[in-house]
């Protein structure tokens, strides 16, 4: 399967170090994801940070996912 799939709703997610932009002072930053792209390769998410609102395609290996009530990830 490959393809765009644009998530119904936006899953809170912690990116690591790799595929963050230059200048950023975290090695983790806090965002949701909105979109999945998957290809041969590798699985990308789009992701907009919640402090700066950038969308940046991150892949799957850097994307942690966090507490999310909806999902029953109350931790």
């Amino acid at each position: 399967m490959s393809g765009l799939v644009q998530l119904p709703v936006p899953l809170a997610v912690t990116v690591v170090s790799g595929t963050l932009p230059k200048g950023v002072g975290s090695v983790s930053r806090k965002g949701s994801c909105v979109a999945w792209y998957m290809n041969a390769e590798d699985c990308l998410w789009l992701v907009a940070f919640d402090e700066t609102g950038e969308l940046v395609w991150v892949p799957q290996r850097e994307v942690r996912l966090r507490a999310s009530w909806s999902l029953g990830r109350r931790f």
